[in-house]
């Protein structure tokens, strides 16, 4: 899986990265809400997440994943926060989220509920496009 990590704070991400590299998946890290939207990704197929910091300097957390939603409308969103109420990005369609200090066990338990969540999507799909639904 190809994860996109979004986090102000480089010991998250490095620590992120480096349990999720050691999980299997890609990840690419950017520091920023703005770095991230500006790189104009092309995500191609199911197998990509992405996974941001709700609270993050100058950047409010409902818009970002308004952002992410408005250019990625079909890429899982994790959200993850310290002290940012989740009911109101849930409201706003992202897929989990988690409370930091993050715990390594869930979180990848989580990933393991977005990868069965879009192999079911992708096997929905290819039914459909076989005939088969």
């Amino acid at each position: 899986m190809r994860i996109y990590l979004i986090d102000n704070e480089l010991i998250v991400l490095k620590t992120l990265q480096r349990f999720l590299n050691d999980l299997g998946h890609d990840v690419v890290t950017y520091n920023s809400i703005s770095e991230f939207l500006n790189h104009k990704i092309h995500m191609n197929g199911n197998n990509n997440v992405i996974i941001v910091d709700l609270k993050m300097p100058k950047q409010d957390g409902i818009r970002m994943i308004q952002q992410i939603h408005c250019q990625y409308p079909n890429t899982d969103v994790i959200v993850m926060s310290s002290v940012l109420p989740f009911q109101e990005a849930i409201l706003h369609g992202v897929f989990s989220y988690l409370q930091k200090p993050i715990y390594f066990d869930e979180l990848e338990l989580i990933l393991a509920r977005v990868a069965e969540r879009q192999n079911n999507t992708q096997k929905i799909f290819h039914n459909h496009m076989d005939g088969k639904a």
